[in-house]
């Protein structure tokens, strides 16, 4: 603030005395505040520690290399031969879900089973429009979201898969995926 600033906020403030800690009202609204304002500079300082240029990659099997993804970014992906439309169904939630599989609290090697036998199961059933909610990784002490980087790999190793975006932010956002699995 300048000098002018502070000076005019002293003269507004004056006779103004704070409230006592017993006398003010439990507010939602600014917890809530508070609790997105923590978040925010969490996710500023990972961003600041980690430049596009330097994001680490992460092996699927000795071919193909997959950047990590951060919590705000969007995942994308689909085979060749997926039309536009049923990848603009997919983006928007325009399908009726057949199956939902929610990560939240599994560890890695726990959650990778789950999504594998996940697509086998439902692929098997000739079911075609899956979600799974991976989460955001804001708890997560890594500087990348793992479940999230755990399910873009898994989907983009499975042949069942022919294509997955995240989910519209009413169905989850970044935090989700949607899934089209191969027709057979």
């Amino acid at each position: 603030m300048t000098e002018e600033d502070n000076s005019l906020f002293s003269q507004a403030m004056e006779g103004v005395t704070p409230l006592k800690k017993e006398n003010r009202a439990p507010s939602g609204r600014a917890s809530r505040q508070a609790e997105g304002a923590k978040q925010l500079i969490k996710n500023v300082k990972r961003k600041q520690s980690i430049s596009s240029e330097d994001k680490p990659v992460a092996k699927r099997d000795h071919e193909e290399r997959i950047h990590q993804v951060t919590e705000s970014e969007s995942l994308l992906f689909n085979q060749k031969g997926v039309r536009l439309q049923e990848l603009s169904q997919l983006k928007q939630s325009n399908f009726e879900l057949e199956d939902l599989l929610d990560l939240h609290g599994m560890t890695e090697n726990y959650a990778e089973a789950q999504i594998t036998e996940f697509i086998a199961r439902n692929y098997a059933a000739n079911k075609r429009y899956l979600r799974i909610i991976h989460g955001k990784g804001y708890n997560s002490n890594e500087p990348f979201p793992i479940l999230k980087n755990l399910t873009n790999q898994v989907l983009r190793k499975s042949s069942a898969v022919v294509a997955f975006t995240s989910a519209p932010q009413k169905d989850g956002g970044v935090g989700a995926v949607n899934i089209l699995l191969s027709a057979h």
